[in-house]
């Protein structure tokens, strides 16, 4: 695979009581070279920031970078409340904004929100119908739907798209219902490890490359089932290390330091340059055109130097350059 075709993504960083050092890290993440600043959303477990309101910051105070939630808990969002906002933003920003969308997975989410934590079935449904929604919206016009968990009636489109097709949607997915669901409608999709299950020796099984490419094999043949093209892939590699300083989600550092997990897309260590071969053999073997390389961007950062790439866009999935 051709490196210049590959993005990447720098999370959005953690708080900070100094905002003006936390926009500072933002334009950083920029000038370093990513792709795409990126935010996900929880309301519980310490999660400081809105993701929303961040997103927002971040687009002004950059002028390029693309702008991504990565992704959204679905159910604490309404439809019509996304597609307007969405809408707003890209417009705002010049076009650099994609809607990442998930069902929802942490229960402490619904409960901190005062909402029903539902069955992944309900859930899923809910994300279609949404989908749906934004989809109509695109369309142009007055949106109007009828479905069993949600109802619009005269919602004018508006803002007009900034782009043809409008906002680009990512979609997160572990599980097949949600594969096969971001595979039939997503521009991107976030295939990560299922995290319900706090078992460790389940949870390593979820990040080998057996299960990832598996994973994203059912992305492509329910893409082809729908007969569209398939959707991008992006993947986001937990256990980071380079020079001997580390990006770490602790289980999967363990599983890999126990020798439970091997070979991994999820986990790259050694040199700058050692990580960026890791990054293009993966995207070759796998199919894998954007990456999110831990949450410290500033650590990765010479990763995206040894790659070398070119600026060149990607035309059609949106939320980067």
């Amino acid at each position: 695979m051709d490196v210049s075709t590959l993005r990447f993504i720098a999370s959005l960083p953690r708080f900070d009581p100094e905002p003006g050092a936390w926009r500072d890290a933002v334009r950083r993440a920029e000038a370093q070279g990513y792709d795409t600043v990126a935010v996900s959303e929880h309301v519980a477990g310490g999660w400081q920031l809105d993701a929303w309101t961040a997103i927002s910051v971040a687009a002004g105070c950059t002028d390029a970078i693309g702008l991504a939630t990565l992704v959204l808990v679905n159910d604490l969002h309404r439809p019509a409340w996304l597609a307007k906002a969405s809408a707003t933003l890209d417009v705002l920003s010049g076009g650099r904004f994609a809607l990442g969308l998930g069902a929802g997975w942490l229960a402490a989410d619904y409960a901190a929100s005062g909402l029903p934590f539902d069955p992944p079935a309900v859930r899923t449904a809910r994300l279609v119908e949404t989908l749906e929604i934004l989809r109509r919206w695109r369309e142009g016009g007055t949106v109007g739907y009828a479905g069993v968990h949600h109802h619009v009636e005269g919602l004018d489109a508006l803002p007009a798209p900034a782009r043809p097709g409008g906002v680009p949607v990512w979609i997160g997915a572990s599980l097949p219902r949600m594969l096969r669901l971001a595979g039939a409608r997503a521009d991107v999709v976030s295939v990560h490890p299922a995290m319900a299950d706090h078992d460790p020796g389940a949870l390593a099984a979820e990040v080998t490359v057996d299960a990832i490419r598996a994973k994203i094999a059912v992305v492509r043949r329910a893409a082809d089932e729908a007969g569209r093209p398939a959707p991008e892939i992006q993947l986001t590699v937990h256990d980071v290390r380079v020079d001997g300083s580390g990006s770490r989600s602790g289980w999967i550092a363990e599983a890999v330091d126990s020798g439970a997990v091997t070979h991994s897309p999820a986990s790259m260590r050694g040199s700058a340059q050692d990580v960026a071969e890791q990054v293009a053999a993966w995207s070759a073997e796998l199919g894998v055109t954007r990456w999110r390389l831990g949450s410290d961007a500033d650590l990765t950062a010479p990763v995206l130097e040894a790659l070398d790439r070119r600026r060149e866009p990607m035309v059609g999935a949106g939320g980067g350059r």
